[in-house]
């Protein structure tokens, strides 16, 4: 996917990787190649960024750090396989 395209998409508002793969038709791991290539080129161009909701466990609320694209499987905190997914959308900066 072109990752102009990407940016389009994630303008539209928050989605997480399972989102973005049902929309695009892309593997999990090619848009976890172009979002970390989005993110540098945002950060360089400085008008626009990511910003990344990151995954947590919906039974004791514990957050993942920003740097997994992909759902966690258990919470390392209280085992549980409740996850909340990571979303993602581009939102413009000051």
């Amino acid at each position: 996917m072109e990752r102009k395209a990407l940016e389009q998409l994630l303008l539209e508002g928050p989605f997480s990787l399972h989102d973005l793969v049902k929309k695009t038709g892309e593997t999990p791991e090619d848009l976890g190649n172009d979002l970390d290539h989005l993110i540098k080129t945002l950060r360089n161009e400085g008008n626009r960024k990511i910003e990344i909701e990151p995954a947590y466990c919906r039974k004791c609320d514990f957050r993942f750090s920003e740097d997994h694209f992909t759902k966690p499987t258990k919470c390392p905190s209280c085992n549980d396989s409740w996850i909340k997914e990571p979303r993602f959308r581009v939102v413009s900066t000051p």
